[in-house]
């Protein structure tokens, strides 16, 4: 409510009749049977100024002891782990039971900066900042700026654990990273071809008049010569490999003809 006050410039008569304006319940209560006495106490030419209205409504609705235990608390206030906005805000709150601790702007600013956090206290304090307003502003903008370097240097430390891991995870890793590739031999993952319907990598040979095996011009496939060298070492291969066999095949046979009286 003060900070209406002070945006709207109001005389001490015009707070307090907005003050009991919106006064409910047992607090309009009172101040109906209480501002009689008031009148009487002071006299009627005499105006109920702002801080005296404070004091009685205090006096009547805050104990003596509980404003004593605010007073301490504003007292031994600091930010910890509040944000700037947060510490604010209940030093706005409790000061107002401490008034003698603060009584200008100056003293308001250099209370709520000193139990400020200290690296955010690090950087207002050389702006010697009077005004209590634009000191919340600056240190909530210094606060920023410190979680910005934290964050920032916690991706460096994040990217340098990455880039120390030991030797072992890294082939681990691009073992797997292997894996995933095709074998030799394995067309499913090429590209259809849409000049042949067909998969395969590179230009396609259809209508180019080269052969699909070579690549060479001149001939086609069934004519290439490296597909006859293929064929003709897989007979000899093959003709190697049935050589044992067909000896074999002879020995047996000779023996079966044998006559039995040549055997004794």
């Amino acid at each position: 409510m003060e900070q209406i006050f002070e945006v709207l410039y109001c005389t001490d008569d015009q707070k307090v009749k907005y003050a009991t304006y919106h006064l409910t319940d047992m607090a309009n209560k009172w101040w109906k049977s209480t501002r009689a006495l008031v009148q009487l106490e002071l006299g009627e030419a005499v105006p109920i100024t702002w801080e005296y209205f404070k004091k009685i409504f205090l006096d009547h609705f805050f104990p003596q002891t509980l404003q004593e235990s605010r007073a301490r608390q504003f007292m031994d206030l600091t930010q910890g782990s509040m944000t700037v906005a947060q510490y604010a805000t209940t030093f706005m709150e409790l000061s107002r039971f401490a008034s003698y601790l603060i009584p200008d702007e100056e003293k308001k600013a250099e209370k709520f900066e000193r139990d400020l956090n200290r690296r955010i206290r690090e950087r207002v304090r050389t702006l010697r900042i009077r005004s209590f307003t634009e000191l919340v502003t600056r240190a909530t903008i210094a606060k920023e700026d410190i979680q910005e370097s934290i964050d920032y240097n916690n991706q460096r430390k994040r990217q340098q654990q990455q880039q120390l891991q030991p030797a072992s995870h890294r082939d681990k890793r691009h073992c797997q990273d292997n894996a995933q590739w095709p074998r030799q031999g394995e067309t499913g993952w090429l590209p259809l071809c849409g000049k042949c319907s067909k998969r395969h990598a590179g230009k396609c040979l259809l209508g180019t008049g080269s052969c699909f095996k070579c690549g060479k011009e001149g001939h086609h496939l069934r004519d290439c010569p490296g597909k006859n060298i293929a064929t003709t070492q897989a007979t000899r291969d093959g003709q190697k490999n049935m050589a044992p066999a067909r000896v074999f095949s002879l020995v047996q046979l000779r023996d079966t003809n044998v006559p039995a009286n040549e055997n004794t």
